[in-house]
């Protein structure tokens, strides 16, 4: 009787299966039109730079509470590019793509479509976040950022430069995801749902991509000008009748971003998710939906800032910046009221 020695050879083809199913894994997360690939996607990088966003803000904080002993950054233009890289990170590097990869799975089967709108662009999208926040990063980290406290040397001009073009893929593809979102709920609807029908958290989509898509283009010219400027400007003197004393004027033109009202553009979603939970939790259909529906249509109203840049007034809007910030806390506590009046009706109705 002759035995053959099999083992090494099903480890071969073991290991090669294995090798396998990796170049099938990576090429289906390139070319993958499954929507809830795609968010999932989305979502678990999100959660990733939430980790390390979480890391810095900690730091940023252990600093600002005794800057005189603390120096954990390595001096003032070092804590003022991490704190904006903090500030820039937590809206553009997590929140927004947490939104954006939860409506991703989400919002085409609340709407009853099979897919999201354009999937090969909504994967292109996240890929682009991606790549734009890897450059972002990177760029800061190499001395970068969003302007400089102490003046701007020669290579610190190229990764400030490098900054501005990884912001800038990165507002890119928050775009081109809320196109797909957008147009998912607008044209992808099942039928007879028309939409005044359209679930709470799939309306608060709309409405938020809507302000993402007249806001964001505002922030790339922002920082196209700012680019422009670096390279060829005077510097920093644009959009000012007089020169600027130090050089954080590239931050001062796109803070807007992470400051009152805009910042509240990126909440809208929040409505939506608080909205859709309340009547599954209760078991009843919302109190008033067509009047949940207005009160996000106006929170987004209310959060859009891209005219509310500080480098190109004078002051004039104080008193309407003032009053949108004031009257922007109606719809957050009417939502709110309706939810929990919808989760009393669901109680009762237990009862």
């Amino acid at each position: 009787m002759t035995m053959t020695d099999s083992p090494p050879a099903t480890a071969h083809t073991d290991s090669s299966d294995a090798a396998a199913r990796e170049v099938n894994g990576i090429h289906s997360l390139l070319t993958t039109s499954d929507h809830k690939v795609i968010g999932r996607m989305w979502l678990s990088v999100s959660v990733l730079l939430l980790a390390a966003s979480t890391v810095i803000g900690v730091l940023i904080g252990f600093e600002r509470s005794n800057a005189d002993r603390i120096d954990i950054f390595g001096g003032v233009n070092s804590y003022f590019q991490m704190w904006t890289l903090y500030r820039v990170g937590m809206v553009l590097m997590v929140v927004v793509p947490l939104f954006i990869g939860l409506a991703t799975v989400v919002v085409p089967m609340q709407v009853g479509s099979t897919n999201i709108a354009f999937p090969r662009a909504a994967l292109g999208a996240f890929w682009t976040w991606l790549i734009g926040s890897g450059i972002t990063i990177a760029a800061v980290l190499a001395g970068g950022g969003w302007g400089a406290l102490d003046g701007v040397t020669g290579s610190e001009a190229d990764s400030i430069a490098l900054t501005l073009v990884g912001t800038g893929m990165v507002i890119i593809a928050i775009l081109m995801a809320s196109i797909c979102l957008a147009t998912t709920v607008v044209s992808m609807r099942t039928s007879g749902m028309n939409l005044a029908r359209v679930p709470l958290f799939a309306w608060s989509i709309l409405v938020a991509t809507s302000v993402w898509m007249l806001t964001l283009p505002v922030a790339l010219s922002n920082l196209a000008l700012s680019y422009v400027d670096l390279h060829h400007g005077g510097p920093f003197t644009f959009g000012n009748p007089e020169p600027v004393a130090g050089v954080t004027a590239i931050w001062s033109q796109i803070d807007w971003l992470v400051s009152q009202p805009q910042v509240f553009a990126w909440a809208i979603p929040v409505l939506g998710i608080v909205g859709s939970i309340a009547p599954v939790a209760a078991g009843v259909r919302h109190v008033s939906h067509s009047s949940m529906l207005a009160l996000v249509s106006l929170f987004g109203l209310l959060s859009f800032g891209a005219w509310s840049q500080p480098w190109f007034h004078n002051g004039t809007e104080q008193f309407l910046f003032i009053a949108f910030g004031l009257v922007v806390a109606v719809p957050v506590l009417g939502s709110l009221a309706g939810s929990a009046a919808t989760l009393a009706g669901g109680e009762g109705t237990r009862l």
